[in-house]
């Protein structure tokens, strides 16, 4: 098992660090162009979504942190997107609810149905203070 790990801030700014050492470590992992390229997705959907809605404007900025942890185990790269938000479950998002918001006119939903629906697998856990998304990737024969 290999396994990295790294914190960021949670400010927008962080978004290119936190994109470059996602695809670096999943490069060094094996893991495919394509599920990389979904990986990044879906950790940007989160992070976005934990600087603009997770974290409150009163929340000082050394507590307002976002933690990956990337594991490789056998076929698959699993990737812990860690934050100490308020709890927020991106996977109880309804697709259909989804359909219904976009064509009213609704803003907002889309990126967590591309959470849930983009790893081969995905879960949700509140864990001592803490939202944790593990999410898994395939990675391909040979890698």
């Amino acid at each position: 098992m290999i396994q990295y790990a790294r914190c960021f801030p949670a400010q927008f700014s962080q978004l290119h660090p936190l994109q470059d050492w996602l695809t670096q470590t999943c490069r060094a992992l094996g893991l495919a162009q394509q599920e990389a390229l979904r990986a990044q997705l879906v950790v940007e959907e989160l992070f976005a979504n934990t600087v603009h809605h997770g974290y409150g404007p009163d929340t000082p900025a050394e507590q307002a942190l976002v933690w990956l942890e990337i594991t490789r185990r056998a076929d698959e790269v699993e990737i812990c997107y860690l934050d100490a938000a308020q709890p927020y479950n991106p996977l109880l998002q309804d697709a259909h609810t989804v359909v219904q918001a976009v064509e009213h006119g609704q803003v907002g939903g889309v990126g967590c149905l591309l959470v849930k629906s983009l790893p081969s697998r995905c879960h949700y856990v509140w864990r001592e203070g803490r939202n944790v998304v593990a999410l898994n990737f395939k990675c391909w024969p040979g890698t």
